[in-house]
């Protein structure tokens, strides 16, 4: 049956490819720049990030388009002066044929025929590849699912990079070219390199919470099932043990991967859903601790040299049956815990100054390329490479 499904949609797919051929007699447009965020809600990631940097350079000398799968959740967007689009919309089509500039943050669409006159840039979403990621670590429903990837994962002209070993890895994992990657950092990083004290107070105050609680992150990443994860975690554990280490009160903040679409068993005491906080590196940015699995925004939160542990409980099952590790969990800076009383004891027995040491190490082991200046630094290359493109 699965078979059959993706043999209409591929037909769907060359269909739209076809089409656009025939409107190959429009222009394109060197200063409209079209963004697509990937299965992503509101106005977040690097591509955010990126856009908010061309806007502070260029102003409206440069339109920008955000293509998204949820345009009701834009808003912010709109209120920046991007236009915003539904994804497959005609309206999409027509930008995206014309855009000078075309920026993903994870794949292209299958349908979407890049023009031999567009810059391509793939921002990605991580600076850390902790899980394998790319078709050689994919199951494939049958070989139709496979060719679809292929057609999504095209290497683009420019692909920024947080770390030297995100550059080796995804280019081997993706079978792209090394020198199309760019080490500027991700540029929803820079979120870390600035104090957000006064956005948490607002943001607890907002909650009903006391302005002086602390908060504690629970991330998982998505596993292959892709049902949300958070049964095992003992949250009254975690936070009697976050108050027993660290003083305070604390507040767990439950965010579930955006992948996810069934709900996160998360109604107790002390967790508060922030799933629908649409930017999560600046909600990292206001968290005193992090608690997550596989995700690379350990590698993102790990910037600020703030604690970060790891609860997996179902680590050798992932490792043999799931994606499995790029990086071995023996070369992460952070402790392993795969249950809650392991969880209790890593967190007690915490020190900063030798968690400090081994992330300062892991930076420099991994080639770190976040510093702060990741958006200017990418928009930078965008600008140099758009001025050698010729006009259609």
């Amino acid at each position: 049956m699965s078979l059959m499904k993706d043999a209409v949609y591929l037909a769907k797919v060359y269909a739209l490819r076809a089409a656009q051929h025939c409107l190959f007699f429009l222009p394109v447009r060197k200063n409209r720049v079209l963004f697509y965020a990937h299965q992503r809600k509101g106005f977040c990631c690097n591509l955010k990030y990126m856009a908010l940097e061309m806007k502070r350079r260029y102003g409206e000398g440069v339109e920008m388009i955000w293509t998204t799968e949820d345009p009701r959740t834009c808003s912010c967007v709109e209120r920046e002066g991007i236009r915003v689009v539904g994804t497959n919309t005609p309206r999409h089509w027509l930008y995206q044929l014309t855009a000078g500039t075309v920026i993903v943050n994870d794949s292209f669409h299958e349908a979407v025929i890049l023009r031999k006159k567009q810059v391509t840039v793939n921002t990605w979403h991580a600076a850390m590849n902790y899980k394998h990621i790319g078709p050689d670590y994919t199951v494939f429903r049958n070989r139709l699912h496979r060719h679809i990837m292929n057609m999504r994962n095209r290497q683009p002209g420019l692909y920024l990079s947080g770390s030297r070993y995100f550059t080796q890895d995804t280019s081997r994992s993706f079978g792209f070219d090394p020198a199309v990657f760019a080490e500027t950092g991700c540029p929803r990083n820079d979120v870390f390199f600035s104090d957000h004290s006064s956005q948490k107070e607002s943001l607890l105050y907002r909650m009903g919470i006391a302005t002086d609680t602390r908060i504690v992150m629970y991330a998982p990443t998505f596993r292959s099932d892709l049902k949300a994860w958070d049964a095992r975690l003992d949250y009254d554990r975690l936070v009697a043990a976050l108050e027993a280490r660290f003083g305070g009160k604390w507040i767990v903040f439950y965010r579930k991967h955006y992948f996810l679409t069934d709900e996160p068993i998360c109604n107790r005491e002390h967790v508060v859903d922030v799933s629908d906080y649409e930017d999560a590196n600046e909600l990292l940015a206001m968290c005193d601790v992090l608690v997550s699995d596989y995700s690379s925004c350990l590698w993102d939160f790990s910037l600020t040299e703030r604690p970060a542990f790891v609860f997996a409980p179902d680590m050798a099952a992932y490792a043999g049956e799931d994606r499995g590790f790029s990086l071995p969990p023996s070369r992460w800076p952070f402790s392993i815990a795969c249950s809650n009383e392991e969880m209790e004891k890593n967190i007690l027995a915490f020190s900063e100054e030798e968690y400090r040491q081994k992330v300062q190490h892991h930076h420099q082991e991994n080639g770190r390329a976040d510093f702060g200046h990741a958006a200017q630094k990418a928009v930078d290359l965008w600008a140099k490479k758009r001025g050698m493109e010729q006009d259609a």
